[in-house]
């Protein structure tokens, strides 16, 4: 499972699940397709891995803004910036767009952070 995090909610997405598909269930709301969704109050990345029983550098998440960057690296999850490197360097790993994550790569991302802890 990957955790991912769309318009300031926070998902666990399942194996083989591509971010389109992630963006159509997320605008259709197909509630039943995620194991959790937390609402952003509070720390929701912090309560996320809370709710999934999942140490906090178990999880990734996604993030377009310094903030969310910011609130990732504070909760102390994998952070992954997409879009601008500079505006996100902050970030422990960064994309350009969306469509260069691919779950391989991903998962190598959580290894990549394992192997180095």
């Amino acid at each position: 499972m990957i955790k991912a995090t769309v318009n300031q909610s926070i998902y666990e997405v399942k194996e083989g699940t591509t971010l389109s598909d992630l963006a159509k269930q997320v605008q259709l709301q197909i509630a039943d397709y995620f194991t959790a969704i937390i609402p952003n109050e509070g720390d929701p990345y912090y309560a996320f891995a809370q709710q999934l029983s999942a140490a906090p550098n178990e999880c990734i998440a996604l993030a377009t803004t310094p903030a969310d960057i910011a609130a990732i690296n504070q909760a102390h999850l994998i952070s992954i910036g997409i879009g601008d490197a500079e505006l996100l360097s902050a970030a422990d790993y960064q994309v350009a767009q969306t469509g260069d994550l691919r779950y391989p790569m991903l998962r190598k991302v959580w290894e990549d952070h394992h192997e180095n802890k």
